[in-house]
Parts: structure tokens; C-alpha cells; sequence
């Protein structure tokens, strides 16, 4: 294993650091856990993604909470949004009313007007965690 991953503490003070230069601050006024899906710089990195895809016209995102603001801005930017049915057997495309007037976009149920999807994807956005080397989840991005 990487160095880099033997001192979990100096990993952590690392991850904050970075966060802060982001200006995220929840995680200093609320015990959130790292995963928590209502950081600021959630947004800032669903944007760095998708402008880094500038070509993407059909995103499959997954369900996972901390990429809701992928998803959401998916749809604000006019592109194709496929998201997996809760039991990952079918594949739907979610309509860009579900977040009409800066609703926070829901998937369970899933929103009215998604139907099956079976188009071509150009984007395919997976969470991946980050862990100590004590195998203790630290982060997910």
C-alpha cells in the first residue's frame, strides 16, 4: 500500500485543507459525515465534471446521494439524464420537469414523465470512495 495511505490523520487533515480552499465549511459547524450530500462544493465538482465532458449528450448517473447534483445539473444543462430503477434491472430516462423551479430532483419514485431508456450513453458517473488504510470509508466523490 501507498505511503500516502499509511498516516490516516495526516490523510484527513489533507481532505480538509482541500475543502476549506473550496470554501466548504459544513464539516466545521456540523458533525456531518464525509459523504453527506448537502456540501457546497458538491455543485462545484458536478460542474468541474461536466465541463471536463464538454461532448456528453446522454449521462447515466447512479443512484447514489452524493451525485444528485450531477444529476440535477445534467438536466439544467439540457442534456439526457439515465438514471438505473432502484433494483438496477432497467434503465429510465428522467424528464428535465423533475427539477422545474429549482426542485431538488427525487428519485424514489421516480418522477413523473421518466420512461425507459435504451439510447447511447456518452457519460457514465459512479461514486467512488475513498478509504484509509484501516479500510475505514473516509470520503466519496
Amino acid at each position: 500500500m501507498s505511503d500516502m495511505f499509511v498516516n490516516e490523520t495526516a490523510l484527513i487533515a489533507v481532505i480538509k485543507a482541500r475543502l476549506k480552499a473550496a470554501g466548504e465549511l459544513a464539516w466545521q459547524r456540523h458533525p456531518l459525515p464525509w459523504t453527506h450530500p448537502g456540501f457546497k462544493s458538491c455543485p462545484v465538482a458536478a460542474a468541474r465534471l461536466l465541463d471536463a465532458c464538454p461532448g456528453a449528450g446522454a449521462a447515466l448517473v447512479m443512484r447514489d446521494a452524493c451525485l444528485r447534483h450531477v444529476r440535477e445539473l445534467v438536466l439544467i444543462r439540457g442534456l439526457t439524464l439515465a438514471v438505473p430503477c432502484r433494483y438496477g434491472d432497467s434503465v429510465y430516462s428522467i424528464p428535465a420537469s423533475a427539477v422545474a423551479g429549482g426542485r431538488p430532483l427525487r428519485l424514489d419514485p421516480l418522477p413523473e414523465g421518466s420512461v425507459p431508456y435504451q439510447g447511447t450513453v456518452d457519460l457514465v458517473v459512479v461514486a467512488c470512495l475513498a478509504f484509509s488504510a484501516s479500510e475505514r470509508r473516509l470520503y466519496t466523490f
